[in-house]
């Protein structure tokens, strides 16, 4: 495999090949004492052609998952390439005995967990759903798909005020709670004709959100609070949303597809994300990314394979074609803040300005309110002694969203940037103020007074670090 040239090592995206819930269990795949390639590949393992026909693509799901089985009989990740492989060839039996066994296996597998929750909702088995459901949430009390799974089971059951009180507990736990379980907690307060709290919960979400079943929420608010012509203005709203939300559909195919193959495309492409996964666990590269793009080509706008071959690159410092990677998936999902800052820090590594500044200003702009592109954008023009003019201003709204010391210190470079030094001077001491035991902090409060001509300020024992 050809080693990319060496640049600056971008900046970590906060996911590796494996997401968090994985890599719990990557450390309890048992993987072989052989951390070399185990084979390569030969060209009738994995054909370069994409099966676009059901009974193809059936074949292909198969191969992937008895391989996996027949190479680690063994590991847990092997396994649920199998159940996932029986659950999608609606196998659901043999399936729920596979992820049973994966469980024996590992009880800390917690996409076990998910897939024996999908089977029983099927069956509407409400108290198999909450037993595993609240095993999963005492496995990972900081991951929502549990604390949502157990919220949809007591709803079932009628249980609507212990389901309040499960969403309040993963409130508790995390501060910045999903829109979805925001919108959650009030759709269940309505039913429980506790508006007062609803009201207040739908006060803390921004109101320019544009997500019709919040304009809904909030008519069904006001229509329980007698308020029918702010009800009337609600419905509008989420009907304008729907349209506004509608996008154009573009085919990520070479043709159109069937539904059916369409979503048996997807699905395909999942399972061999998973494959790819348990490769890397062994440290079989070849096969990790040969499986990445198979899963690409199949369905392009699979964002787990997107990802997973992002972090596979960034982890083989093979960074020009993670960059490529990076705007692939940047088609893919727009939306995403992750792949911005990813870019930018890719462009920035090999110091093209006009890229770095074009990827910022596009993440500005999508992401208005989020004080991390606006910083990174501002710390470019200061870095490169470019455009310095408009750091100060980015960054006066960075320390506007965000008012910790970090931000104040970007504010008083950018105020240093253009000759402000008075102002420069103010910004670091409200940073000193915040954080005290930051040397850096006192060395740039030094040089600002230098260069006001002032004297600087004798450094404390505890800050020189």
């Amino acid at each position: 495999m050809t080693k990319q040239p060496s640049s600056a090592p971008p900046m970590p995206l906060g996911e590796g090949v494996l997401s968090p819930r994985e890599t719990m269990l990557a450390a309890a795949a048992s993987p072989s004492e052989s951390h070399g390639r185990i084979a390569p590949p030969t060209e009738d393992e994995f054909p370069a052609s994409v099966a676009k026909s059901r009974e193809a693509l059936l074949e292909e799901a198969e191969m992937v998952a008895t391989s996996a089985v027949q190479r680690y009989p063994e590991s847990p990740l092997a396994q649920a390439i199998l159940a996932a492989w029986q659950m999608l060839t609606n196998q659901d039996s043999e399936a729920e005995q596979t992820w049973r066994k994966v469980l024996a296996m590992d009880n800390r597998f917690l996409d076990a967990y998910e897939a024996l929750i999908q089977l029983a909702t099927k069956r509407k088995d409400y108290d198999e759903i909450v037993r595993l459901a609240r095993s999963a949430v005492e496995l990972a009390p900081k991951q929502e798909f549990g604390y949502l799974h157990l919220v949809d089971a007591l709803s079932a059951q009628g249980k609507d005020e212990e389901a309040v009180a499960v969403l309040e507990e993963y409130a508790s736990l995390n501060p910045n709670p999903s829109l979805k379980v925001q919108k959650l907690r009030v759709k269940i307060l309505l039913r429980l004709g506790q508006y007062a709290e609803a009201e207040k919960l739908l006060e803390a979400i921004p109101s320019h959100l544009v997500d019709p079943e919040l304009a809904q929420l909030r008519a069904d608010l006001a229509a329980a609070q007698g308020n029918s012509d702010q009800a009337q203005r609600y419905l509008e709203q989420a009907e304008n949303a729907i349209v506004s939300k509608q996008p154009i559909k573009q085919s990520t195919r070479a043709n159109l597809t069937p539904p059916d193959i369409e979503k048996l495309l997807t699905d395909v492409a999942l399972l061999e994300t998973k494959a790819a996964k348990m490769y890397y666990v062994y440290r079989d590269f070849i096969r990790t990314e040969i499986y990445l793009r198979r899963a690409i080509a199949l369905d392009p706008n699979c964002h787990e394979a997107h990802r997973a071959l992002v972090a596979f690159y960034q982890e083989q410092k093979r960074y020009s074609q993670m960059e490529k990677a990076l705007e692939e998936w940047l088609r893919a999902e727009p939306d995403n803040l992750q792949i911005y800052v990813g870019l930018a820090t890719c462009y920035g590594g090999r110091r093209d300005f006009d890229k770095t500044e074009a990827i910022l200003q596009e993440a500005v702009h999508r992401f208005p309110e989020n004080p991390l592109p606006l910083a990174m954008l501002a710390r470019l023009y200061i870095d490169a002694q470019r455009k310095t003019e408009q750091a100060v201003p980015l960054a006066e709204k960075v320390v506007k969203l965000q008012p910790v010391a970090v931000n104040f210190q970007l504010l008083a470079e950018a105020l240093e940037a253009v000759g402000r030094i008075d102002e420069a001077i103010g910004a670091i001491e409200q940073a000193i103020k915040l954080d005290p035991h930051q040397p850096f902090f006192t060395t740039i409060q030094q040089r600002l007074l230098q260069k006001a001509g002032k004297k600087p300020t004798p450094v404390k024992e505890g800050n020189t670090g």
